[in-house]
């Protein structure tokens, strides 16, 4: 609670300055993103490591991270004028080959969610974008069978049971606690009883941070889920008409990081959890700062009436 609303204050507080957001704060998130990204690079094609895990430690939340930073940073570029806003393809580019080294199934499907999202809003560059990536995209893929194999599985019914499992004993869990749940942090003692194989391996949340809301806290916990969603909504809603690419591609990475934690954990764990309540806080902030505050980017002014 402290780190996720500490997370949530900052943003909202840095989001008020735009000069600050632009000037320093975007710039140190791009920079740390290639930095990392050169450490994840050399882990998979240096060191050899099968699925690269940067320095958290931990494979999904790698990509996670860099999913975000590299929606966010596109979107900050194409911000940019003049030749700055160039710099938006080798930098996308480059954070998603290193986020693929991750293997991180949940990272690619919101890394697709983002990009399909920004290829909706901004077409012609979008779409340039999008058949940049693919190619990109399919030539790596062509080139690392293990990544091509990983990403097959996806659609794969029995290279998915574990995941499958959790889900359904979310489900029955809820049904038998619906009200308040059986309390934070208790998903891996408790779901051994709903799920028959002797042999699975538990998990801290059924990779699922919707079902993890419901297990754990009820209907009480998903209907303040419901009301976070709502207001969630309606300030994405607010960025989507705004004229800058900037709140595009913030909005672009909101969503892209929930559609991740639709099939996975970060949004409960310390490195993602608090990215995202710091991105809902600079959400906020970045769409309450006022229309005369906002830097429009190729939007014509409505016609008089």
């Amino acid at each position: 609670m402290l780190l996720g609303g500490s997370s949530l204050l900052a943003g909202r507080q840095i989001a008020r300055d735009a000069d600050f957001v632009r000037q320093a704060f975007l710039p140190a998130m791009a920079i740390s993103a290639v930095a990392i990204s050169a450490y994840v690079l050399y882990q998979y094609f240096g060191l050899h490591i099968h699925r690269t895990t940067g320095l958290t430690s931990y494979t999904n939340r790698m990509g996670t991270l860099l999913m975000f930073s590299a929606i966010l940073g596109v979107g900050y570029f194409f911000s940019l004028t003049g030749r700055g806003r160039w710099l938006a393809l080798p930098y996308g580019l480059f954070v998603v080959l290193a986020m693929s080294t991750t293997l991180s199934r949940a990272a690619w499907l919101g890394a697709l969610a983002g990009v399909a999202i920004l290829t909706l809003r901004w077409r012609r560059k979008g779409l340039v974008f999008l058949l940049v990536a693919l190619l990109a995209g399919g030539g790596l893929f062509a080139s690392q069978p293990a990544w091509r194999a990983r990403f097959l599985t996806t659609f794969n019914v029995e290279r998915n049971m574990d995941r499958l499992e959790m889900w359904d004993a979310s489900v029955r869990i809820f049904a038998d606690h619906p009200l308040l749940g059986i309390g934070p942090t208790r998903f891996p003692e408790v779901a051994p009883a709903y799920i028959e194989r002797d042999n699975w391996r538990r998990h801290a949340t059924p990779h699922n941070f919707v079902l993890t809301v419901g297990v754990e806290m009820g209907l009480a916990g998903l209907l303040v889920l419901a009301w976070l969603g709502i207001r969630t909504a309606r300030a994405i809603g607010v960025l989507w008409r705004l004229g800058d690419a900037f709140s595009w591609g913030l909005a672009a990475a909101l969503l892209a990081l929930l559609v991740n934690d639709l099939f996975g954990q970060g949004f409960f764990t310390s490195q993602v959890g608090a990215v995202l309540w710091l991105t809902l806080g600079l959400v906020d902030g970045w769409q309450s700062r006022g229309p005369d505050e906002d830097v429009q980017d190729n939007v014509q002014p409505a016609p008089a009436t």
